[in-house]
C-alpha cells in the first residue's frame, strides 16, 4: 500500500451498516461481521488473496469487542471493563419508528438521483448505486460526517550551511546544514472533494493539500543557491500534492455537512464555496514568495515585499507590526512605500507569470520572453535577472518573437515534466502521462500570430531553449490569437 490509510481493515459500514442492512451475517450458524477494508488475513505464498477480518472475533482484555443484543450492536471499551456503548445502525436512523430516527439523515441517505424522491431505501444493496444520490458505493461516509479538515498551503524548508547542529531525528549525528520547518498556512476552513485511490474503489472522498513544500539552500557565505523553489521528482512529478484525507473529526450531529456544503444553494450565494469544494481554489491562498513581480514599459522589477527570515510576513501587515516592530516603524517612515527591487530592461511587459526559476512574460513587440530569475535572492550575483542563463551564442534562445505579445498564462505553474522517462515501478497504468502532456502547455496570447508549439520540457530540463517553435494554426487575423508553448 502507498499509505497507511489504504491498509485500514474496517470501514464505517462494518459497524454502522447501510441503509438496507445491518453489518452482520450468519456464517455456519454464527453471527459474523466481515470487514470491508482492503486488508485482512493472507497466506505467505499468496499476499493478494485477502480473507476479511471477522470483527466478531476481535476481543478486548476481558470480553469480546462487539456484542449483539437483538438488533442492537454494542462495543466494549478496550480501556475499561465496565464501559460500553451502543453503535447506532443506519437502518434505524432512517426508520421513523426507531428511537435513533433522524429526519435530516433520512433525507440525505435516501434521496434518489432525481433530486426529488426520498424516504424509502432500495430493497437490495446492489441497487443503491443506481438509485441513490449518496450511495455508499459511490462516496465515502466521511464526506458528510467530517466536521472540518486541515489543509497545508506552503511549508518553507530553508537549509543553511553556516552552523553545526545535531540533526533533530537522528541522535548522535552532527551536520553543518541546518533545516528549519516553517508551516506558512494551515487552515481548517477549507473543504474539498475528489476521487479516492484504486484500493479505495475510486469513491468520492475528502481531499486536502498536504504537500506544498518550497525549499531553499544557503551556503556558508550566506548566498542563496536556490530560494523558495518547488520540488520535482526524477520522474517528473511535482512535489506539490493533494491527497484523500481522513480528518479524524467525525461527527454524528451538530457539525455534519448540510446540502449547501456540497451543492449550489437556491439563493445562489455559495459559488465561492463550490469552487473551493471542487479544488479550483478561490485565491484566498496564493504563494508569491519574497518577490512580487511587476512589469511595464521599458523594464520589469522583482520587488521585495516580505521579510527574508521566518516568520516571513508581508511588509506593512499587522503580523509585520507584531513580529518586526522596528522594521514596521521604518516602513511607516517611508510612507509605506516598498523601496528595494531588482530591475531588468524590457520592451513592454503586458503580462507575466512565474513558474519555478523562470518568469514568463508577454513582452510587447519582443514577443514571448522568458527570464531566468533563479538568482534573484543570490547576493553573489550582480545580474540577478538574465535573459539567457548560459549564452545566446550557443543556441540558447528563451524568447519567441511575435508582432505584439499581450498576455501569457499557464494551465498550471507546477513543475511537472511529463516527458521524462519514468521508472517502470512508477508508471501510471490507467492514464499515462504521455497521453496528456498537452495539458501542461504554456500559453501566450499575441496579436497577428498563430498557434505556436515547442517541447514542454525545454525550460524544466535545464536546456533553456525554445528552438523548434512553429506556427500551426492562424486565427483572428489582425486582432488577437493564441500562442501555445507545449
Amino acid at each position: 500500500y502507498g499509505e497507511v490509510r489504504a491498509a485500514v481493515t474496517i470501514g464505517c459500514i462494518d459497524c454502522h451498516g447501510t441503509v438496507t442492512e445491518r453489518p452482520r451475517k450468519i456464517v455456519n450458524g454464527e453471527i459474523a461481521m466481515p470487514a470491508s477494508g482492503p486488508s485482512g488475513d493472507t497466506k505467505q505464498k499468496d499476499r493478494r488473496t485477502i480473507k476479511p477480518v471477522d470483527l466478531m472475533r476481535t476481543i478486548t482484555a476481558w470480553k469480546p469487542r462487539f456484542e449483539w443484543e437483538g438488533d442492537k450492536l454494542f462495543q466494549n471499551s478496550s480501556m475499561s471493563p465496565d464501559l460500553r456503548w451502543e453503535v447506532p445502525q443506519t437502518v434505524d436512523v432512517i426508520d421513523p419508528a426507531s428511537t435513533h430516527y433522524n429526519a435530516k439523515a433520512r433525507y440525505a441517505k435516501t434521496l434518489q438521483r432525481d433530486g426529488v424522491t426520498w424516504g424509502a431505501a432500495p430493497a437490495r444493496e446492489s441497487e443503491c448505486r443506481d438509485q441513490l444520490a449518496h450511495s455508499n458505493a459511490a462516496m465515502d461516509c466521511q464526506i458528510c460526517h467530517t466536521a472540518w479538515a486541515t489543509s497545508c498551503f506552503g511549508c518553507h524548508l530553508p537549509m543553511k550551511a553556516n552552523q553545526r547542529v545535531a540533526l533533530n531525528k537522528y541522535e548522535g549525528v552532527v551536520d553543518r546544514n541546518f533545516i528549519t520547518y516553517n508551516p506558512q498556512v494551515v487552515r481548517d476552513d477549507v473543504f474539498m472533494l475528489g476521487i479516492d485511490s484504486t484500493v479505495k474503489k475510486h469513491r468520492m472522498a475528502v481531499i486536502r493539500s498536504s504537500s506544498a513544500v518550497v525549499v531553499g539552500s544557503q551556503n556558508a557565505n550566506r548566498e542563496w543557491v536556490y530560494s523558495q523553489q518547488q520540488t520535482v521528482s526524477g520522474d517528473g512529478y511535482s512535489g506539490q500534492a493533494f491527497n484523500p484525507h481522513f480528518a479524524h473529526t467525525t461527527s454524528g450531529k451538530g457539525t455534519t455537512k448540510t446540502c449547501t456544503d456540497c451543492h449550489l444553494s437556491k439563493a445562489n450565494d455559495n459559488n465561492a464555496w463550490m469552487t473551493q469544494l471542487l479544488g479550483f481554489g478561490t485565491g484566498t491562498v496564493n504563494f508569491f514568495g519574497r518577490y512580487a513581480w511587476v512589469g511595464g514599459e521599458g523594464s520589469l522589477h522583482g520587488v521585495i515585499w516580505t521579510e527574508p527570515e521566518e516568520p516571513q510576513c508581508a511588509i506593512g501587515s499587522a503580523f509585520h507590526k507584531t513580529a518586526y516592530p522596528r522594521n514596521f516603524a521604518e516602513h511607516l517612515a517611508k510612507d509605506r512605500k516598498l523601496t528595494t527591487a531588482y530591475e531588468h530592461h524590457a520592451q513592454e511587459i503586458n503580462d507575466l507569470t512565474l513558474r519555478g526559476e523562470y518568469l514568463y512574460t508577454a513582452n510587447g513587440s519582443a514577443g514571448l520572453e522568458v527570464f531566468d530569475v533563479a538568482n534573484i535572492d543570490q547576493k553573489g550575483f550582480s545580474e540577478r535577472i538574465v535573459s539567457s542563463p548560459v549564452s545566446p551564442l550557443g543556441g540558447q534562445r528563451t524568447y519567441v518573437r511575435t508582432k505584439h505579445a499581450t498576455a501569457v498564462a499557464m494551465p498550471s505553474t507546477l513543475l511537472n515534466d511529463p516527458l521524462r522517462v519514468q521508472a517502470p515501478a512508477n508508471q501510471v497504468r490507467r492514464t499515462p502521462w504521455s497521453d496528456h502532456s498537452s495539458r501542461w502547455a504554456r500559453i501566450a496570447v499575441a496579436s497577428k500570430a498563430g498557434w505556436l508549439k515547442s517541447p514542454s520540457n525545454r525550460i524544466v530540463d535545464g536546456s533553456g531553449s525554445m528552438v523548434g517553435l512553429r506556427v500551426t494554426n492562424r486565427s483572428w487575423p489582425g486582432r488577437f490569437c493564441n500562442a501555445f508553448i507545449q
